[in-house]
């Protein structure tokens, strides 16, 4: 459960996928957003913010892209 306060990376960890990995362990290395993640804040991207150590709050909309490809 996420409260007030808590950060992206948080929410991040927080998040399960189907191999048990969290959400976190699969958009970052080294600590850092991968460069071809994309993860908005209420309509703004996080690296323009506080990156994963941006603060969320109730309400707030999390918007996470993965990488696209195609031609």
């Amino acid at each position: 459960m996420m409260v007030d306060g808590d950060k992206i990376r948080d929410l991040l960890k927080s998040i399960k996928s189907v191999d048990g990995r969290s959400l976190y362990e699969i958009v970052t290395e080294n600590g850092k957003l991968r460069p071809n993640f994309l993860i908005l804040l209420n309509g703004r991207e996080i690296s323009f913010l506080n990156g994963l150590n941006t603060k969320i709050k109730d309400g707030d909309t999390i918007s996470i892209f993965p990488p696209a490809g195609g031609g």
